[in-house]
Formats: structure tokens, sequence, C-alpha cells
């Protein structure tokens, strides 16, 4: 590789990554328009992940919990039965893992 003076290149490429954090979404439109006005030879598929604030994440949990207790109410009216008291709320969704903890009979013993 030979050392050449910057008045000697002919030509040259530049490529630069522009990542763009949007916390707020009222403002997602705005900085997408900044970006393109920027005017790139090239730009790439957008792409976007909307990560819900902590508030709102406990809303929708306490909002899944409740619906939960009330369908479960509902299932054991239907059955005949009457409701018990909660063993486990597993938030992560691991079936297998809760059924251990709840103590499920094809894991007795």
């Amino acid at each position: 590789m030979e050392n050449q003076r910057a008045d000697m290149i002919e030509s040259y490429e530049v490529t630069a990554v522009l990542s763009v954090e949007v916390r707020d979404a009222d403002v997602l439109e705005r900085a997408y328009r900044l970006a393109v006005a920027a005017r790139p030879s090239a730009i790439d598929t957008p792409s976007f992940n909307l990560e819900p604030e902590n508030g709102l994440k406990t809303w929708l949990y306490e909002a899944a919990i409740k619906d939960a207790a009330r369908r479960a109410r509902l299932a054991t009216a239907a059955a005949g039965s009457r409701l018990g008291g909660v063993k486990v709320i597993d938030p992560s969704g691991g079936v297998c893992q809760t059924q251990v903890l709840a103590g499920w009979p094809s894991y007795a013993g």
C-alpha cells in the first residue's frame, strides 16, 4: 500500500452509518425526514423497535393479570367449581417451569 497525496486521488467513496434512537414516537417521522433530507446516495430500509416505557409495561402487566383472573373466574364458574388462591404467576410465560413450581401432576415424585 503506498501513501498518495490527497491531490493525486481521482475518486473516492465514503460510507457513513447513521443510527438514530427516537424515544418519542411523535418526532419519528420528522427524524426520518431529516435523515433523508441529507440526500444520501443510498439508504437502507429503516428498522423500528418500539419499546414501551416502564409505566406502560406495569399497566399492561396489571391489565393482563386482571384479565387472566376474570377468565379464570368465568371458567371455574362454567365448570361448576370455585376459584382458589393464586399459587404462581410467571410473567416469563415459561409454562413448563411454572408447572414444576405449581406441582403439576405429571412431575409428581
